[in-house]
């Protein structure tokens, strides 16, 4: 590994690290919690660990495909995003309209 690719690796595993340390803030340290921070920490956490496992198979391609997999199940928890972002579209919707006189 050339030191191109070192610097690569540890800068995308510092992103990885600052991404999973702020999905654990807003899962279990903040103390106002309101239902948006559980959802952006269970975001932050999915997309962290959907990249950290194609940051470590990019650099280490003989990976277990039980790594691979791990990944792929992360996409589960985005969809828990995907849902609340649709339901506060829908509360918002439902406001402006009976706001209409």
């Amino acid at each position: 590994m050339n030191v191109d690719n070192q610097i690569l690796f540890f800068l995308s595993a510092l992103g990885v690290f600052n991404s999973v340390v702020l999905s654990f803030y807003f899962l279990f340290f903040k103390q106002n919690k309101a239902k948006s921070d559980l959802f952006l920490g269970l975001l932050l956490l999915s997309l962290s660990l959907r990249i950290g496992k194609s940051v470590f198979y990019n650099f280490n391609p003989q990976l277990s495909k039980t790594y691979l997999q791990i990944g792929l199940s992360a996409c589960f928890l985005m969809v828990l995003y995907y849902i609340f972002m649709f339901d506060q579209y829908c509360k918002i919707l439902i406001t402006l309209l009976q706001s209409i006189p």
